[in-house]
């Protein structure tokens, strides 16, 4: 074991390493995208259900960060052997999550208008789902979150009509073609109806549940939906959301439980909401800050600052028309840049520009500064350095024919 590493290894090392470390606006930007990463993918299981098999990755992760750090070379090679085979293992057992952690970035729903139901349809919704109880009707309502479901969804017929009680009775009445389906509410409409939702892979907790409660749970394990399943056998009101499914007293409870539904997913955006969310959420904000600002520390002590020259030619902007540059010395400038290492390697010199304003140009040797506000670079370089400052450029008029000369040319 290397003892040295270990004694240097800890927070003074860290804050001895950021000294003399330059910040940019790109570093900023860099851990603030960074922590949205982290913060959706911890958001996301926490919603699924998934956390002790993310902790059990973790751990495997911080076995490896160990044996590299402390140069355990027999632990590290025995877990790189197995990494290809883990991730793969991973993207299989995750692909749920991954389908939803890639349409959590889908920004179109988040900014179309949401048309949400009026308290009278969910009196009504309230009242007819207490019906369905007492005389035993197997139904499924599906209340899509902010999240698509048409992916998860099967068969069924578009309809897209008024909610009313008559409506969701005659739809559910045992001689209708769609009464074994889900209907899909959105709004105070009724947009589809006749679904076939897909099965929860997770029956254990489902010993006494028919087909109706494992579609309800199966929706909401792969969507952040709201479904109500009410019981064809005993009568009962059911709820699966985030991949749980509870038993509920009765419809007045119902009718508040899609309240809250409604009220936390589509909430006002308002100062007081962004104040009250950043203050429920304050110890996990401040958990993917400071994770980003730790990887971004150690990416920074892996790829330090460092300078390196380009040579790139000039370019002449504004020429007169009747002008021309005949010559140049030089034709090509010094350039030295200023970036982390891994940043040079992406690094494209075609896309770095040196231009020469010619506007005011006469005709002869002239001296031309090379104005450093003007030179291209990638946002994420510093220019340091031009050499040289000046150029010398000869600029001549144009050769203009007579018309007499275009007469004569055979």
């Amino acid at each position: 074991m290397n003892l040295a590493l270990v004694k240097n290894f800890g927070p003074a090392s860290i804050i001895d390493g950021l000294r003399g470390v330059s910040f940019t606006f790109s570093d900023s930007l860099d851990i603030l995208f960074v922590a949205i990463l982290i913060y959706a993918v911890l958001k996301l299981v926490s919603e699924t259900r998934s956390f002790p098999v993310i902790f059990g990755i973790s751990t495997v992760f911080v076995f490896y960060g160990l044996a590299t750090v402390l140069n355990l070379t027999l632990t590290r090679n025995i877990i790189q052997s197995f990494l290809s085979i883990f991730l793969i293992l991973i993207v299989v057992i995750f692909q749920n999550e991954f389908r939803r952690f890639l349409t959590y970035f889908n920004l179109a729903p988040r900014f179309s208008k949401k048309m949400l139901p009026s308290h009278v349809i969910l009196e009504t919704l309230a009242e007819t789902v207490g019906y369905f109880a007492k005389k035993k009707t197997g139904a499924l309502l599906v209340f899509p979150g902010k999240e698509a479901i048409d992916q998860h969804l099967s068969g069924g017929y578009d309809l897209d009509g008024e909610i009313s009680a008559p409506l969701i009775v005659s739809i559910f009445d045992e001689s209708t073609p769609g009464h074994d389906g889900a209907i899909v509410i959105k709004g105070n409409r009724l947009s589809k109806f006749g679904v076939h939702l897909p099965l929860a892979k997770n029956i254990e907790s489902l010993h006494g549940y028919g087909t109706r409660h494992r579609a309800a749970l199966g929706l909401s394990e792969r969507s952040d939906a709201l479904i109500v399943v009410i019981s064809e056998e005993r009568g009962t009101i059911s709820i699966a959301e985030q991949g749980r499914l509870r038993n509920l007293k009765d419809e007045d409870e119902l009718e508040k439980i899609v309240k809250r539904f409604y009220r936390v997913k589509f909430p006002r955006q308002d100062i007081s909401y962004l104040a009250a969310l950043g203050a429920k959420n304050i110890a996990l904000v401040f958990f993917t800050l400071v994770l980003s600002i730790g990887i971004w520390v150690y990416q920074n002590q892996n790829s330090p600052i460092v300078q390196k020259n380009f040579v790139i030619p000039l370019e002449f902007q504004n020429v007169p028309p009747l002008f021309i540059v005949n010559d140049a010395v030089p034709e090509e400038v010094v350039l030295t840049l200023e970036a982390r290492g891994g940043n040079f390697q992406d690094l494209n010199a075609d896309e770095i520009r040196v231009p020469i304003d010619l506007t005011n140009a006469r005709t002869g040797w002239r001296q031309f500064l090379i104005d450093k506000e003007k030179i291209k670079v990638p946002f994420n370089f510093t220019l340091v350095k031009v050499d040289p400052e000046k150029v010398s450029l000869q600029i001549a008029k144009k050769e203009v024919e007579t018309s007499s000369q275009l007469k004569a040319r055979p």
